[in-house]
C-alpha cells in the first residue's frame, strides 16, 4: 500500500497495475474504487499496462448517469467520491474468469449476456 500520491514516485518501477473492477460499461470504460482514477492517469504516463479484473457479475448493461457519485462525508465540508470513472483509453487488459480481453472488445461480450434480456 503507498500513501496519497506517492504512486507518482514509484510508478517508474512498477510492472503492472492491476485493479478490482466495480462495473465494467459497454464502452469498455470501468467503475473503480474512488482515488484509482489517478494511479490509471500515471501508469499511462509511464507506459505501465493497467489490468482490470471483472468477475461477471459486475458486467454492467447500463452507463452511470453521474462521472463521480459522493457518499455521505465523515465531516463536515468534506466531499468524499464513492467511485471513479476510468475511460477504457487507459486501460490495457480486462480479465473475466472466461477470458481475457482488451476494452475495445466488450461490447461484444455485453452483447453476448444481454442480447436475451433486452
Amino acid at each position: 500500500m503507498i500513501g496519497d500520491g506517492g504512486f507518482l514516485s514509484v510508478m517508474p518501477i512498477v510492472q503492472k497495475v492491476v485493479v478490482s473492477i466495480r462495473s465494467l460499461l459497454p464502452n469498455g470504460s470501468l467503475r473503480v474504487d474512488a482515488g484509482l482514477h489517478p494511479v490509471c492517469l500515471a501508469a499511462r504516463q509511464h507506459a505501465v499496462p493497467v489490468i482490470g479484473l471483472c468477475p461477471m457479475h459486475k458486467v454492467s448493461f447500463s452507463h452511470p448517469m453521474d462521472v463521480v457519485e459522493l457518499v455521505s462525508p465523515d465531516h463536515p465540508g468534506e466531499i468524499k467520491p464513492e467511485w471513479d470513472l476510468v475511460k477504457s483509453n487507459l486501460v490495457s487488459l480486462i480479465i473475466t474468469p472466461e477470458s481475457a480481453l482488451p476494452p475495445s472488445d466488450t461490447y461484444r461480450l455485453h452483447n453476448d449476456l444481454y442480447a436475451a434480456t433486452q
